[in-house]
């Protein structure tokens, strides 16, 4: 058996980040971030993953 893989998605639409849940929810075990200050937090506890990010968010172009 293999292990999960692990999405990390940052956005601030609640409507984006149950979509995309549904979409990856038999490929892949993902994490909704809305706190730009909790991404590296996550990051370390589940690393590797592929992250996706919301351009439109808060703080996601600094």
């Amino acid at each position: 058996m293999s292990a999960a893989s692990i999405c990390i998605l940052y956005t601030q639409d609640a409507d984006l980040g149950r979509r995309v849940k549904a979409f990856l929810r038999s490929e892949a075990l993902v994490r909704h971030v809305t706190d730009p200050n909790r991404m590296e937090a996550v990051l370390q506890q589940n690393s590797p993953a592929v992250i996706l990010m919301d351009l439109r968010a808060k703080e996601c172009r600094d």
